[in-house]
């Protein structure tokens, strides 16, 4: 073979791009540039590096985060609480009546006057009695004439039966003459009958206090000439008056006679106690009346309105806290920061509570809290839960909020 083919044809294949020569040199090609490419970025990259350490190197590091000082109670499990609640009422009289005349006439005496105590029985006024008392007096007359006229048909009885038996009178005669004792007898009876109705009728002419009291009201004076039921003075029992509220049916059942109540009349507070509680519900109000009795105290003014408040055992598990120490948690709950005191320093933690009651200053709420727990009473929006905390004993006014509810 010629040499110069033999060249030819290796030229040939090196540039053939189907050539294995040829995908060797490219391949080769590739690697070299993609060593370079990498070993150009890696010396980039390091010098980078150096470059923000050395700045980092020259910046002062950042100090501590110091101790937020929160305020902190312990707080205590306790089986139940007390809760308050006020509703309207009014002072009543145990009983009040209005005195009348049972028949109507003109007024000869008023025995009593506004202000004055009276025990039972007493004469408080009467009537103008004289057509009363002439109407007695004829009866009596007519009684008197019977009785003449009785007498006289007792005896004529008697003498008929005598000439009965011995046959100089008839049975008819005899007859008459029993019948007509007999008819005297019951006209007899008719005029008792008479004069009792006029004694019962004298008797009602004045009225009497039917119990102890005070005369509370007087409407009418003497000469007056009053009707059948007019009210001539008000008649107020002289005893302890009684408040009367009206409560719902579920909270009526639940006052007992330990059941502490306090009514605030004005400016001052008054003890009572219960008295009574009525069967019926106030279709107006649906509300069921209940009594509380003043005890023996008797300056309370009759129809003087005010509030009674009645205390409430609640027996639900949880604590008293102020309402500072609450924070918002996630859909609707509430939370309050504890302490822990578990490591070496005081660190927040966090409880989910639930409240069940609350008012102006402090809440009852249960949850996770541990009994006797120490949360932090105010602030708690201020930290969050692993920080460092210094404490220090929450003021008074934190304090006796939630103190207030454990008594």
């Amino acid at each position: 073979m010629n040499p110069s083919d033999q060249t030819e044809s290796s030229a040939d294949r090196v540039a053939n791009p189907k050539s294995p020569i040829r995908r060797l040199l490219t391949t080769v090609a590739t690697v070299t540039l993609t060593g370079v490419f990498f070993a150009a970025s890696g010396a980039a990259i390091v010098g980078g590096s150096r470059a923000i350490a050395d700045r980092a190197a020259t910046v002062e590091a950042p100090l501590p985060v110091p101790r937020i000082t929160v305020p902190v109670m312990a707080v205590e499990r306790l089986d139940g609480f007390q809760i308050d609640r006020r509703f309207a009422g009014q002072v009543e009289a145990a009983q009040q009546t209005g005195i009348a005349f049972e028949a109507g006439g003109t007024i000869t005496e008023i025995l009593v006057d506004e202000g004055d105590v009276i025990a039972a029985g007493d004469v408080i006024a009467r009537l103008d009695t004289r057509l009363l008392i002439a109407e007695r007096n004829r009866l009596l007359a007519s009684r008197q004439a019977l009785d003449a006229q009785r007498e006289l048909a007792r005896r004529t009885a008697e003498r008929q039966e005598e000439l009965q038996e011995r046959g100089f009178a008839s049975n008819q005669q005899t007859d008459q003459a029993t019948l007509t004792l007999v008819e005297i007898t019951a006209r007899q009876a008719e005029i008792d009958a008479g004069l009792l109705a006029v004694d019962v009728r004298l008797e009602k002419a004045e009225v009497r206090a039917p119990f102890d009291g005070r005369i509370a009201s007087r409407s009418a004076d003497i000469g007056a000439t009053v009707g059948s039921g007019q009210t001539v003075v008000g008649l107020v029992e002289d005893v302890p008056p009684r408040f009367r509220v009206g409560l719902a049916p579920d909270l009526a059942d639940r006052v007992h006679g330990e059941t502490k109540a306090m009514v605030t009349l004005g400016d001052k507070q008054w003890p009572v106690t219960l008295d009574a509680i009525l069967p019926e519900v106030d279709p107006v109000t649906r509300t069921r009346n209940v009594l509380f009795a003043f005890g023996d105290n008797h300056s309370v003014l009759l129809g003087d309105t005010g509030t009674i408040t009645l205390t409430e055992t609640i027996s639900q598990p949880g604590f008293w806290v102020p309402l500072a120490a609450l924070r918002d948690g996630v859909r609707g709950t509430w939370t309050v920061m504890t302490v822990d005191e578990s490591a070496d320093a005081s660190t927040a933690a966090i409880e989910a509570v639930q409240i069940i009651h609350a008012d102006s200053l402090r809440a009852y709420v249960s949850g996770t809290l541990p009994d006797r727990a120490t949360i932090v009473a105010d602030g708690g929006h201020q930290i969050v839960v692993g920080q460092a905390l210094a404490t220090t004993p929450a003021d008074g006014r934190l304090i006796q909020s939630a103190d207030a509810g454990a008594h």
